[in-house]
């Protein structure tokens, strides 16, 4: 019997460690999928620039901006938790791509105020 103790302790380690892993990456996936995407006139570092500005009076804390080559992103995460994410993505020639993610968005209280202040930012 306690070969088969072990046996069973380890299937369950084994089960809690998949389920694990699937929800985790399941949580990756949802985040990364935009629920909205737009292409736009303009620079993407002024656009970005523009909408945190505009977000940061109307959101409050949690904002936080990043740039990176090719693209810069905005995210909302007021207690360590993304709750959205704007992406500005250089396409060239003066177009920029923005992909809006909301990880709330499945169940229905997707917050409009992001595209809204990247709309007024286009030229």
């Amino acid at each position: 019997m306690p070969g088969r103790a072990r046996y069973i302790g380890g299937m369950r380690t084994l089960v809690a460690t998949t389920a694990l892993v699937l929800i985790s990456s399941a949580a990756i996936a949802f985040e990364l999928l935009p629920i909205e995407s737009i292409s736009v006139r303009g620079d993407y570092l002024a656009l970005a620039s523009c909408a945190f500005v505009k977000l940061d009076e109307s959101e409050g804390g949690g904002l936080k901006k990043v740039d990176l080559i090719g693209q810069s992103r905005i995210m909302m995460e007021p207690t360590g938790s993304r709750v959205w994410e704007l992406r500005f993505i250089s396409t060239g020639r003066g177009q920029t791509r923005v992909d809006y993610s909301h990880m709330r968005a499945a169940f229905g209280n997707k917050n409009e105020r992001p595209m809204a202040a990247v709309r007024s930012c286009a030229p």
